[in-house]
């Protein structure tokens, strides 16, 4: 006698009226692109977990891999959009190139390189792309992008550029995974992007609802990715599309006997964070910490005041060391209370200030050489000559921003009486 098979899980994608098309281009024939391995892993994996986790009938997903050229990409997408009726879901990883206008396109197997005149030819544009979806009869188009420049595209009539400018759709939720490099290491079995998203499925969020909706899952993938120090994904959606129930939360208790049909769920996420820390984006949760706020804020102003009152204030210079036992939350007075005031522009020019945050890992200099895009060569010269690799890193830095750039690092120093005080020859250093 075999064991019942496990229930399907009752979302919003389990209708028979629900399309599902997974594109992925993990090899090219060319020597122009180099293969993406972790983009055909990723591609196998999200299948599983949409049927296992999000319900999704296994004969309503459309899988390929490595699409030979734009046409078969274009004619996958328009016949799915044409066989859904109630939800069309559309994920692509691979490479995204940029035309000489800006445009995106999503490469397939052929694509080796765009060639002006001839990119449509070459590689699944954007423009037809939405053009595919949005005649479609779902009254909800999910549309998510794992891919270099996705993140460019930009829905209804906000600043933007013009090559991306598109009309709004109503039921059209779309998510780019990086507005410029998207990332895929070579010794991962994902992509970033996608990695986080199964994740999230897989194991559910602490601080989101039970069941999972699309709003939440996106929230959840991007807390992820900001954790991870990856790049951003980036959002849009028209109508109520995010509201789609999309997958159960393991992560949150049910109450003992409760049946798994989903409740509606509670609107928002969690304002505990457990033991994660604050973010900038949760400064309206975070309180309690005025006053070392302001004693940081005061110091900074000390410091970036100019000596003439007709200079313009400038970044802080030199080392700020924020010091306190683990645990007591610095991590979060920086985050969710200093950088997110420094934004507000709490004092004079902060709001353009540019700000790196990291986390040392297991290996701080690594780490930091990849916040400030140092190549693997120069790393000899991080650990020999620190003080003339930072002013190399400085004057590169200079093209985009101001030369000097403020650094926070928040770290843990276990000590019985914290103090706070000024070197005039060393690092400044506020205890906490």
């Amino acid at each position: 006698m075999t064991d019942p098979a496990p229930a399907r899980p009752s979302t919003d994608l389990t209708g028979a009226g629900v399309r599902v098309l997974l594109l992925a281009t993990a090899e090219h024939d060319g020597p122009g692109l180099p293969p993406v391995p972790s983009a055909a892993l990723g591609h196998r994996a999200l299948r599983t977990a949409l049927i296992e986790r999000c319900g999704v009938p296994p004969e309503q997903i459309r899988g390929e891999l490595d699409p030979p050229d734009a046409r078969f990409m274009a004619q996958a997408v328009a016949e799915e959009a044409q066989n859904a009726d109630s939800v069309l879901l559309v994920h692509f990883v691979g490479h995204g190139l940029l035309d000489v206008d800006g445009e995106l396109y999503l490469a397939a197997r052929a694509t080796d390189r765009l060639t002006p005149g001839l990119a449509a030819h070459q590689a699944l544009s954007f423009a037809a792309l939405r053009q595919a979806l949005t005649s479609s009869r779902a009254a909800s188009i999910v549309l998510l992008l794992d891919c270099c420049f996705s993140g460019r595209p930009v829905l209804g009539h906000g600043a933007s550029v013009p090559a991306f400018s598109t009309e709004p759709t109503p039921g059209l939720y779309f998510v780019g995974s990086a507005e410029q490099l998207a990332l895929a290491s070579s010794d991962s079995e994902r992509t970033a992007f996608t990695g986080a998203l199964i994740d999230v499925l897989e194991e559910g969020d602490p601080r989101g609802p039970h069941p999972m909706t699309l709003d939440s899952v996106y929230d959840a993938v991007f807390r992820v990715m900001r954790e991870r120090q990856l790049p951003l994904p980036r959002r849009q959606a028209e109508g109520l599309v995010g509201n789609l129930v999309l997958a159960p939360n393991p992560a949150v208790a049910t109450p003992e006997g409760a049946p798994e049909a989903p409740a509606p769920p509670t609107p928002g996420r969690s304002p505990y964070p457990g033991l994660n820390p604050y973010a900038p984006d949760d400064a309206r949760l975070f309180h309690g910490r005025e006053r070392m706020v302001a004693r940081l804020l005061a110091a900074l102003r000390e410091e970036t005041e100019p000596s003439d009152p007709g200079e313009p204030p400038a970044p802080p210079h030199g080392l700020w060391i924020l010091v306190g036992p683990s645990g007591s939350g610095k991590t979060s007075l920086l985050n969710a209370g200093l950088l997110h005031r420094l934004r507000d522009g709490a004092l004079a020019g902060s709001a353009g200030w540019p700000v790196l945050r990291m986390a040392p890992g297991a290996v701080p200099l690594r780490r930091l050489a990849d916040r400030f895009a140092v190549p693997p060569d120069d790393l000899g010269a991080l650990r020999t000559n620190p003080e003339g690799a930072a002013s190399g890193w400085s004057t590169g830095c200079s093209q985009s921003g101001p030369a000097s750039a403020w650094c926070s690092w928040s770290t843990s120093w276990r000590s019985r009486s914290p103090s706070a005080g000024t070197s005039p020859n060393g690092p400044r250093s506020s205890g906490y």
